[in-house]
């Protein structure tokens, strides 16, 4: 249960990582720099972290960073969010973001994935078959209507609004006689 739990952990921090690195540019763990935009990244890692139950220790060996500098982060956080409204906004963005993301994928482990990509596999092997099916007769019906529409054109332009029930009556009889079925 213990191994069972710690990789939910793990996969949380993975997705929240991932997360950041698209939305922000930047890899909380790997970059090791003082700026702004890195510094802000960290702290909206840290504190989503936190509301997620981690220790600071837990966050603490995500980012290579020590326990001190995550309770740093906890005791400024507040401070920050108060003052600088764009890191407000995008520490919203990031844990909706990352909310709607742990709430809609229910975190599976390895097993359930790969028996998830078989099942799709096969459904796009079986999309395919049928879209090539579709195409063949798309396409057949195509050359018919190709082959068939200086007939059509002549019957559009000739046929009054209101006569379509003769003209079909006269068609049938006339290729009744044409053709012996």
């Amino acid at each position: 249960m213990e191994l069972e739990k710690q990789k939910k952990i793990e996969q949380k921090i993975n997705i929240l990582r991932a997360l950041i690195e698209t939305n922000l540019g930047v890899d909380v763990k790997e970059d090791r720099s003082r700026k702004r935009h890195v510094v802000d990244a960290r702290l909206i890692y840290a504190n989503i972290l936190r509301q997620e139950g981690l220790g600071c220790t837990q966050i603490a060996r995500s980012l290579r960073k020590d326990h001190a500098t995550i309770l740093h982060y906890f005791r400024v956080f507040n401070t920050y969010i108060g003052t600088d409204l764009i890191l407000k906004d995008t520490y919203q963005k990031i844990t909706d973001i990352f909310e709607e993301e742990v709430n809609s994928n229910p975190l599976v482990d390895e097993n359930d994935l790969k028996k998830e990509l078989y099942v799709l596999r096969n459904k796009i092997k079986s999309l395919t078959s049928a879209n090539r099916i579709l195409n063949s007769k798309l396409r057949q019906k195509k050359r018919t209507e190709e082959r068939l529409q200086d007939i059509f054109s002549l019957i559009e332009e000739r046929t009054k609004e209101g006569s379509e029930n003769e003209i079909l009556n006269k068609l049938t009889r006339f290729y009744n006689g044409v053709y012996d079925y």
